[in-house]
């Protein structure tokens, strides 16, 4: 319908500012539903890095068309499939909400879940996530902020028993050595 309101007089004067009330958008963090009337970001699958197919991570934000979106929500779909799982980063500023059976008949056991270290309590006190017996501040996961040139990189993998940082679709090293 937004090309409708485009093409049609009156409301094609108020191009570009007709953008759809809710978006579908796919993103290398996983998909994510856009509400342009809330500013807010939903994810809705995905967040599974292809090299680490034992890690979730829900990011803080999502960058869509030049803005920037706090996740504020997380669907079921992300914790549809946790088999293999050991751990899921969560780096949204506030606690996303999840729907409360999202984590049921869910075998949690395993799985740490970390969190922004100001958030811990805030989890462990939030249903369904204080469901998951393991949750502790991102702090303990390692390297927490690494720059690369002069843009911070928070994602951080071990990879063969070493720390890999991935920016930009590229790896490198704790030392910043471009990997293969």
């Amino acid at each position: 319908l937004v090309d409708d309101y485009r093409n049609t007089e009156p409301w094609s004067r108020f191009w570009p500012n007709i953008v759809p009330i809710r978006e579908h958008i796919t993103t290398s963090q996983g998909e994510f539903i856009i509400d342009n009337v809330y500013d807010t970001a939903d994810m809705i699958s995905g967040g599974k890095p292809e090299d680490r197919p034992t890690v979730i991570v829900i990011p803080a934000t999502v960058e869509h068309d030049g803005r920037t979106y706090p996740v504020t929500k997380v669907e079921p779909e992300v914790f549809a499939d946790l088999s293999g799982i050991e751990e899921i980063f969560i780096h949204a500023e506030i606690v996303p909400y999840l729907d409360p059976h999202a984590l049921d008949d869910k075998d949690l056991s395993g799985i740490i879940l970390y969190v922004p270290d100001d958030l811990v309590e805030e989890y462990q006190n939030t249903y369904p996530w204080s469901l998951f017996p393991d949750i502790r501040p991102i702090s303990e996961a390692g390297i927490e902020t690494v720059t690369i040139g002069s843009a911070p990189v928070n994602m951080k993998y071990i990879e063969n028993r070493r720390i890999v940082i991935r920016h930009n679709g590229r790896k490198y090293s704790v030392q910043g050595t471009l990997l293969r």
